[in-house]
């Protein structure tokens, strides 16, 4: 037999999953003294590579390989441990066997860096994240200078959810790295690079950014036409998503609905079949809704002393909500929308009540058919987070009565069920209520918070720390301001209590790859983007500082408890000195030594 028929009853075997039938092809070859082809080898390892067999990858490679690996069967080696890792963990094992391929001086292929480097990414750990922009640098200083577009477009996307700055993105960064791969370099960028750049400059929340997002979305309609004028490139969900981002952070409505009406015309024409008004265009144009302010202030308009009709007197607040009933009555039977933005509180409300409705009940009627174009809503599906963005719109232009209603029966409504950010987004809102509603607030929130205190013990889901902080600050705020002193104090005893200060300095041990020793070789990122003082602590326990017990703190001054005084600064302090203590022994602390398995893998190379 001919080596390319051996190949061939490989590949068959590998096709039919009889991963057995290609050994002992591999084997037959090998003791008839048939050369064994890089590629033969390289089937049987892209099978058990893809199922996360370590330990079958590993004995393929260290008894059928003679020479040096090839790119690919590194980048399968690799990709054994990326899939063996748990989710959401760091792939320390990985990263061992890439830097054991660089000691070779055989570094694998930048495809292996960037599977690397996605898989960091995609962990929520500020040290992953760190580590994914380290490795980053480590690659373009002893593999490749030079990234690839891909490469390029993650690292830009990375930039929208940055690790170094407590901002919600970094555009200065993204836009340096744009121009780097475009100006510098000279590559094409594709649409996802564009969606990139634009994103990361539309989440920073700054005008300017915002407004660059948008010319670099026109610049990629415009600036690229064929010699019929038809654009290149043609935008897709992420861009108009990109663009929501920006509009939201602003409040600008008016191009909210802009880019509504751009998808809706999208869809009918059928110019780009992936994109479609869904669950996560909705959520955006909600929060648009729940930031913009509308010029016409009720409480500005002069009102009539007397009536046209029975001539007696009028007060502002009938009036407001005989308009607002007036406009919002008619609106769910209504399927346009002025050209202009709404104009009011009550035209806000009226509108996005419509929409709304219009998600349930379009999406209802499509049911489990194919997507309809002419059912704009069609498409969006009902979500948590989907709701608490409907919410917010009430949160902002409603009444906290009005509030209270929605948000004991929109959820059922919807068949979706509540999350930690539903109680802590209430909350919030019950602690900015008016004096004149703080008693209807704070009947609410005893709701919420009993609600949420049985939520937060079922198990549903894991509350983030920074959550569980927000939302006994809120409550603990709210007792303050109206005058229940006592149990706002049982609040602080219960929740010192749930978290002690003494919780925050257990922190986990440092690990070996974040090492800052100065080498020129180590199983390591040799040059580092980010330093120790960059990096955010991610599992700081819950805690509360004087931030979050001044109105307490003030009450008790005022009504001269001195007993309540002292504890409020104990507590305080007792947090802050716990911070205190896990910051300086994080500076002081000393990298682990490799463990076992990096070391195994280390090993496991010297076979190669």
């Amino acid at each position: 037999m001919s080596i390319e028929e051996w190949q061939a009853l490989i590949r068959i075997s590998i096709h039919s999953n009889d991963v057995k039938g290609a050994e002992e092809c591999l084997d037959l070859m090998k003791r008839t003294g048939v050369p064994i082809s890089a590629e033969a080898v390289t089937d049987v390892i892209y099978y058990h590579a893809n199922n996360a067999n370590i330990a079958e990858t590993e004995r393929i490679i260290n008894t059928y390989m003679t020479g040096p690996a090839t790119d690919r069967q590194q980048h399968l080696h690799v990709r054994a441990y990326l899939r063996a890792t748990t989710p959401n963990t760091i792939p320390e094992s990985a990263l061992a066997v890439l830097h054991a391929y660089e000691a070779k001086s055989n570094p694998p292929a930048m495809n292996t860096y960037t599977s690397v480097i996605t898989t960091l990414f995609s962990v929520r750990d500020s040290i992953a994240n760190a580590q994914a922009w380290d490795l980053y640098t480590h690659m373009r200083y002893v593999a490749h200078p030079i990234p690839d577009p891909f490469l390029y477009t993650l690292m830009i996307r990375a930039c929208a959810s940055p690790t170094f700055s407590s901002r919600v993105a970094e555009p200065e960064r993204a836009l340096d790295l744009w121009t780097e791969m475009t100006v510098d370099h000279n590559m094409r960028p594709t649409v996802a690079t564009y969606n990139a750049v634009i994103l990361a400059c539309t989440r920073s929340g700054s005008k300017t950014y915002i407004n660059e997002g948008f010319r670099l979305a026109k610049e990629m309609i415009e600036s690229h036409k064929d010699a019929n004028g038809v654009p290149t490139y043609v935008p897709d969900q992420q861009t108009f998503c990109a663009l929501l981002e920006g509009a939201k952070r602003i409040g600008d409505l008016n191009r909210t609905r802009w880019i509504l009406a751009k998808i809706s015309n999208l869809m009918m024409e059928n110019r780009s079949p992936n994109t479609s008004i869904n669950e996560e265009v909705m959520m955006h144009a909600f929060h648009t809704y729940a930031s913009y302010n509308p010029p016409f202030k009720r409480e500005l308009a002069p009102l009539s002393d007397v009536a046209k009709d029975d001539h007696q007197p009028v007060s502002s607040s009938t009036s407001t909500s005989a308009t607002d009933a007036k406009s919002r009555a008619p609106a769910l039977e209504s399927i346009s929308f002025a050209h202009i933005a709404p104009q009011s509180r009550g035209e806000v409300l009226a509108e996005v009540d419509t929409l709304f409705h219009r998600s349930m009940t379009e999406r209802t009627a499509r049911g489990d058919g194919p997507f309809d174009p002419s059912l704009n809503f069609g498409n969006v599906d009902m979500s948590t987070r989907l709701v608490n963005s409907y919410l917010a719109i009430h949160y902002k232009h409603g009444t906290i009565k009005a509030a209270q209603q929605l948000f004991n029966s929109v959820f059922e409504k919807a068949g979706v069920e509540k999350s930690a950010r539903s109680y802590k987004e209430a909350l919030e809102r019950c602690l900015l209520a008016p004096k004149r509603d703080r008693a209807d607030a704070l009947t609410f929130a005893r709701e919420l918070f009993a609600e949420y205190s049985s939520y937060e013990t079922s198990g549903k889901e894991v509350v983030n720390a920074r959550t569980i902080e927000r939302v006994h600050t809120a409550f603990i705020r709210l007792l303050a301001l109206t005058k229940n002193e006592r149990e706002a104090v049982e609040r602080v005893k219960a929740f010192v209590a749930k978290y002690p200060p003494a919780t925050l300095r257990q922190q986990d041990p440092k690990p070996a790859m974040r090492s800052t020793r100065t080498s020129l070789f180590a199983a390591r990122p040799l040059v580092r983007m980010s330093s120790i003082v960059e990096v955010p602590d991610s599992h700081v326990p819950p805690m509360l500082l004087f931030n979050d017990l001044d109105v307490l703190h003030h009450r008790f001054v005022h009504i001269g408890d001195m007993d309540g005084i002292a504890y409020i600064k104990y507590v305080c302090k007792a947090y802050e000195w716990a911070l205190r203590v896990r910051r300086d022994e994080t500076f002081r602390a000393k990298p682990l030594v490799a463990q076992s398995a990096s070391e195994s893998g280390e090993e496991d190379e010297q076979d190669i």
